[in-house]
């Protein structure tokens, strides 16, 4: 009946708006102010809605047994005795419960390359590390930008890529990176630099998924043939 008179007054959109919210206090002075000269049974009707979704959030501390009968008495069937779940807790479990959808690692990997980070990593093989994982799909996937100088790469370590689900093409070196398509019209770059005393192998992945859609790169310091980089495809 409350209900019935707020709707009357405001509007049925109103006032699903204004039930609709988590927060009992904000509704009170929104519909108060909405309200304005209200008549007594349309305030009386507001009271009894705000002390039912005060009531039916308790924050500071539970309700007594006599509170608790008193509001399974207003609300009916709608009454909960256990407080509901707050958005934030609800989204936690559900974040919880989710599968991980990232990539893991290889077991054959060494060392993971760091993507979206936002800065140029500069990376050096950890002791023993030849196999080195590079996740492009997360890359791209990242509003973050993600560039890598790898110093002092070796001819004998190898590449593991996770590539855009767009990817179906052949990359069995770093050389037939060069001019690939990989997928949403993108294409790879392999750029293999000798001049003035250097020696290195600069290669572009695409972009990321960020506004200004800066170029994933992977710089190889050290070497110059990229015929001789392995790379394997996950």
């Amino acid at each position: 009946d409350a209900v019935d008179e707020l709707e009357a007054a405001l509007g049925a959109d109103r006032v699903d708006e204004l039930l609709g919210r988590n927060e009992p206090q904000g509704q009170s002075v929104t519909m108060a102010a909405d309200l304005g000269t209200a008549d007594e049974g349309l305030a009386e009707a507001l009271q009894a809605i705000f002390e039912g979704a005060r009531a039916s959030w308790p924050t500071d501390e539970e309700l007594t047994d006599e509170q608790a009968l008193a509001l399974q008495s207003r609300l009916g069937e709608s009454y909960r005795p256990e407080r509901p779940e707050s958005f934030s807790e609800r989204k936690a479990r559900d974040e919880w419960d989710l599968p991980d959808e990232e990539v893991e690692p290889p077991d054959e990997a060494d060392q993971t390359l760091p993507v979206g980070s936002g800065d140029v990593e500069v990376v050096e093989a950890a002791d023993g590390a030849t196999t080195f994982f590079f996740d492009v799909a997360e890359a791209w996937a990242s509003e973050d930008m993600t560039q890598i100088v790898f110093e002092d790469f070796q001819e004998d370590y190898e590449l593991l890529v996770n590539m855009p689900a767009g990817f179906d093409g052949e990359l069995n070196t770093l050389a037939d990176l060069e001019g690939l398509d990989l997928g949403d019209g993108q294409l790879g770059v392999v750029d293999e630099v000798t001049s003035f005393g250097r020696e290195e192998i600069q290669t572009g992945w695409g972009q990321d998924g960020g506004d200004t859609e800066t170029a994933v790169t992977l710089d190889l310091m050290g070497v110059t043939d990229a015929s001789q980089i392995d790379v394997e495809v996950m």
